[in-house]
């Protein structure tokens, strides 16, 4: 005899009718209907979630979801044609200092050697005393100096240019979601003489330029005048006198500036005078660095702590801090995201940190410099926060390091990292530059002494 099945749902006497695939169970007809009319009863609901999403949907336009991405392209294209406004200031300035400092001077050279040809054709003619030979060697000499000052007027200063590169790697606003960009930049390990030849040259290029001034740095200007007469940069670490124009005393600067980005940022005339070097600056108000003044103030600990200081000034400004003092090792401060972006679209700050770090090598603290490059190439490299700053880390910052083994060392680290970012690999956090054995040991003598 074939049993009755019974209703499942508790307390149900009637007999089951169907299996419902909805609680799997056996129910009768009643039951059945219920459980079909509660599945419908979540059909309502879901059916106005999909009307919102509907709604969502229609309302959301191209012109919504690029809005944003445009305003950043924007900012970055708008930061471009100031960085690009910006080198054609500097380089503008530097054609005007080649002029005053070499083209009058040539040129007045050359109306010597006019007046003194001029004069010997007198002389000819008044002692009616010439020969073949004599007239031969005036045109010779009218020749050759028509051709310089041909060359003077044409060549006298030398351009190199180059296409203004742009690539996905040059905007600070990436579009990828989750991997960096691979990295073509190279780090060579040349063999970075520091005994660079200088010829005398009679066209300039700025590239000569440069390389002679990184020579000149590194080998502590050896041809610079020292002028006991000037003590402005002496005076002004001793609280003496104000920078100049608008600025202040050093110890006010320390207090009132800290922290205050848009005028660090803004003003362009302090800058020189708390990091004085052995050239003249774009702040013709600030007198170059004397080399007395550096004896002055390295025996003046009071001054000398204040050039710490103005560093640790500027490093708040860049969105970092100073951890330790003996190595020079720095991290991200609380700021740094709005310093980082700062820093990463406003290129003049690159001139800034190359003069900086030519002062602390100036004043015995040249051992701070290996952490601060060593985290900058990081932060460029691996965390792609300061990708604009590659360039001049490479070519300008590294190159003012005066232990060749040091600059090695760090290109090395940089190359390792570039390595790394190419393979989509992020590097340990205790991946760090291998620091020479006697820079270090050189860098904490320097400092024991200057305490």
């Amino acid at each position: 005899m074939t049993s009755v099945k019974q209703c499942e749902i508790e307390e149900c006497k009637r007999r089951a009718g169907a299996l419902c695939h909805h609680c799997n169970k056996d129910v009768c007809k009643i039951h059945f209907n219920e459980h079909a009319n509660s599945l419908s009863d979540e059909l309502h609901p879901l059916t106005d979630q999909i009307n919102e999403l509907a709604t969502k949907l229609s309302g959301l336009s191209s012109s919504h979801v690029a809005g944003q991405s445009y305003t950043l392209l924007d900012e970055w294209r708008n930061s471009s044609y100031e960085l690009i406004e910006q080198l054609y200031q500097i380089k503008k300035h530097e054609i005007d200092v080649l002029v005053k400092d070499n083209f009058i001077e040539i040129k007045n050279e050359k109306l010597e050697m006019v007046r003194s040809l001029e004069e010997k054709i007198k002389k000819c003619i008044r002692d009616e005393d010439v020969t073949h030979d004599v007239i031969a060697e005036i045109k010779e000499t009218i020749r050759n100096l028509d051709k310089q000052i041909t060359e003077l007027k044409q060549n006298f200063i030398h351009v190199q240019t180059s296409p203004f590169h742009t690539d996905e790697n040059c905007s600070p606003y990436q579009t990828r979601s989750k991997s960096h960009p691979k990295l073509t930049i190279t780090f060579p390990d040349s063999s970075d003489d520091d005994e660079m030849s200088i010829d005398k040259r009679k066209r300039w290029s700025f590239s000569f330029s440069e390389k002679s001034d990184i020579s000149n740095y590194r080998r502590r200007y050896p041809d610079a005048e020292d002028d006991k007469r000037l003590n402005d940069n002496y005076r002004f670490y001793t609280n003496q006198i104000r920078s100049y124009p608008d600025g202040d005393y050093i110890d006010k600067i320390h207090d009132a500036w800290y922290g205050q980005f848009e005028a660090l940022e803004r003003h362009h005339g302090y800058i020189q005078w708390l990091f004085p070097i052995q050239e003249q600056s774009l702040n013709w108000s600030a007198q170059p660095l004397q080399k007395h003044e550096i004896e002055l103030i390295l025996n003046d600990k009071m001054a000398h702590k204040r050039l710490l200081l103005s560093y640790k000034l500027m490093l708040n400004f860049y969105g970092f801090e100073l951890v330790n003092e003996e190595t020079g090792e720095i991290k991200r401060n609380e700021d740094y995201r709005q310093c980082f972006r700062n820093l990463n679209t406003s290129s003049h700050n690159y001139l800034r940190i190359t003069g900086i770090l030519k002062c602390l090598g100036e004043f015995k603290y040249e051992h701070l410099k290996f952490g601060f490059l060593e985290c900058i190439l990081r932060e460029s490299i691996i965390e792609n926060t300061l990708n604009n700053c590659l360039r001049s880390c490479r070519d300008y910052w590294i190159e003012t390091l005066r232990s060749k083994s040091e600059r090695q060392s760090l290109k090395r680290y940089a190359n390792e990292l570039i390595d790394y970012r190419n393979k989509g690999i992020l590097p340990p956090k205790q991946f760090r530059a291998e620091r020479p054995p006697i820079a270090i040991d050189q860098s904490l003598s320097t400092l024991e002494n200057s305490i």
